[in-house]
């Protein structure tokens, strides 16, 4: 929580006149049974209860930080041993939330239905808006250093789509694909975008995802190795070590 919203939830306390009382502390409840209702005795209690939500308050803020300090030498630790591979993506949900969005429900019927948040409809919105924006002919012809079947296993589509799509002289070619390809579609595109900020070679651009890498997550391997899996988990999780590098790096 920030300061200042410490402060505004401190002032509506006190508004309410919210008392601590603990069995801990005499002073705390002395106060309550003391026939003296002067306002000395009221500024008193005033005061020890303004103190008691000041330290509940920051021994709050430090059991978080701790908490989260602990979790993040945890996942350190499991990425170090290869048992890390983050919160997997709910397919099932997501799928259903992009058939809702291309059945034209809004947003809040959504979440009604699905009991979702309003975030993960976006990303998922996000994800159908970037591949109704481009072809799916110029994905399937991005010039990564993969082979034919190491593009099937990234996309997750047949040898015939994958071959049609390279082969299809009209430019209007299009096939239906299910919201599990569009997904990858999306983050494929995503990794493409990050990789045009981080680098201004086109050999780096492109060649990148074919380099070996010493980053833990990756331990010698390259990106498209990675992603050649096959399963979404993998493609996700490189997706989200390429973008980090965006911002705050490995």
């Amino acid at each position: 929580m920030k300061q200042a919203d410490k402060k505004t939830l401190k002032f509506m306390l006190v508004k309410k006149k919210l008392m601590i009382v603990s069995p801990e502390l005499p002073t705390s409840w002395i106060a309550l049974k003391s026939s003296d209702g002067t306002e000395f005795t009221a500024s008193i209690l005033q005061a020890v209860n303004g103190m008691l939500l000041d330290m509940l308050a920051a021994v709050a803020r430090k059991d978080y930080e701790d908490r989260r300090r602990r979790q993040m030498e945890g996942i350190k630790k499991a990425r170090t041993e290869g048992k890390y591979v983050g919160r997997k993506p709910d397919l099932k949900r997501r799928a259903s939330i992009a058939s809702l969005l291309m059945a034209g429900h809004s947003y809040s019927s959504i979440q009604e239905t699905l009991g979702c948040s309003r975030h993960l409809i976006a990303d998922v919105k996000k994800g159908i808006d970037t591949f109704e924006s481009i072809k799916y002919k110029q994905v399937a012809n991005f010039t990564w250093p993969l082979h034919t079947k190491q593009a099937c296993s990234v996309l997750g589509i047949s040898l015939k789509t994958y071959t049609h799509a390279k082969s299809a002289e009209d430019a209007k070619w299009a096939v239906n694909l299910d919201i599990d390809v569009i997904q990858r579609v999306s983050l494929i595109l995503n990794i493409h975008s990050a990789l045009r900020l981080i680098f201004d070679n086109p050999d780096n651009v492109y060649g990148f995802v074919g380099m070996k890498n010493d980053n833990e997550f990756f331990n010698g391997r390259a990106p498209l190795e990675i992603m050649a899996q096959g399963d979404f988990v993998s493609l996700y999780e490189t997706f989200n070590r390429i973008e980090s590098l965006c911002t705050a790096g490995w």
